[in-house]
């Protein structure tokens, strides 16, 4: 029996395939997921599949070795760039957990699921032709829409606001490495642009930070004020004042600065943010001594 294989088909549905699949690993990585890598990877994915179908190796296990090995790894390396080989591992083998899922899921959706067979049999009984593609874009996306529910939730379980992260600032072209908690109780936010706000003790950016910053940072430490003629004079225009509240205070605001970048790392995740508004403490953040900067959570979203 002879089987009549359409290459462009072939490669259109790898493709949707792998850029779905790469994006749910990554969010189980919990990694930084740029579309234009997620692309790449899922272009280059395709585009090795189908070389196999028209070029075949001789041996089967060559064949197997390349189509579920080979061609894995390389998308995970585009897809997930900067990446120890431990988590390149890690990302394979969740790839391959999020494709069995997907698939037991469309399995169920197409031959269990009464909506479908309704639908089904609705398109079979229309008069649209070449329904097979649209057909399966429906199925595909209900499947994914449902697959990344179910990963959202997971992920919400896990208590995040007792992680540990490696936190590295960018002061002045000079890098700063601490720790820092992610807190969900964290929702500092600057007010003119809504972004998240990073909470620093000053003792440890201090000895990064210009003269001209220290003046008005420990000015308002002191004073409460700040010298808005002298920002103006100096051109000084990354201080910030966010609004906050907290117990035993009802409303008040911190000073904060606006740094060049922020890298985040752990086991997990490693993510580049760049110019961050970080509020400073002129106190410890940790009793202990554990952390030196309180993250935002939307920092890992």
């Amino acid at each position: 029996m002879e089987y009549q294989i359409y290459i462009d088909v072939v490669f259109v549905v790898n493709f949707i395939m792998d850029y779905i699949l790469l994006g749910l690993t990554g969010k189980l990585l919990q990694y930084e997921r740029k579309w234009y890598r997620l692309f790449l990877a899922a272009l280059a994915g395709s585009f090795f599949t189908c070389i196999l179908y028209v070029i075949p190796p001789s041996s089967p296990m060559v064949y197997q070795v390349i189509a579920y090995v080979g061609i894995t790894f390389l998308m995970v390396f585009i897809g997930f760039p900067k990446l120890t080989m431990r988590l390149v591992i890690k990302g394979v083998v969740l790839l391959y957990f999020v494709a069995c899922t997907l698939g037991g899921l469309l399995h169920f959706l197409y031959y269990d699921s009464n909506f479908f067979y309704d639908l089904k049999k609705f398109f079979h009984n229309s008069k649209l032709k070449d329904i097979g593609m649209f057909y399966f874009v429906i199925l595909t996306a209900c499947g994914f829409f449902i697959l990344k529910l179910f990963l959202h939730i997971i992920l919400q379980v896990k208590e995040k606001n007792t992680n540990l992260l490696e936190v590295i600032l960018w002061i002045n072209g000079k890098e700063i490495t601490t720790k820092g908690l992610l807190d969900t109780g964290n929702h500092l936010k600057e007010p003119m642009t809504g972004k998240p706000v990073m909470v620093c003790e000053y003792q440890l950016i201090e000895p990064y930070v210009s003269e001209q910053h220290k003046c008005i940072i420990e000015e308002y430490v002191k004073e409460g004020t700040v010298n808005l003629e002298q920002m103006i004079k100096e051109n000084i225009k990354d201080i910030r004042l966010i609004p906050f509240r907290s117990l035993g205070k009802e409303q008040g605001t911190m000073i904060g600065m606006i740094v060049e970048k922020v890298t985040l790392k752990s086991e997990t995740v490693q993510r580049t943010l760049h110019h961050v508004v970080v509020s400073i403490s002129e106190i410890p953040v940790s009793i202990k001594g554990e952390y030196s900067v309180i993250l935002h959570p939307d920092f890992l979203k």
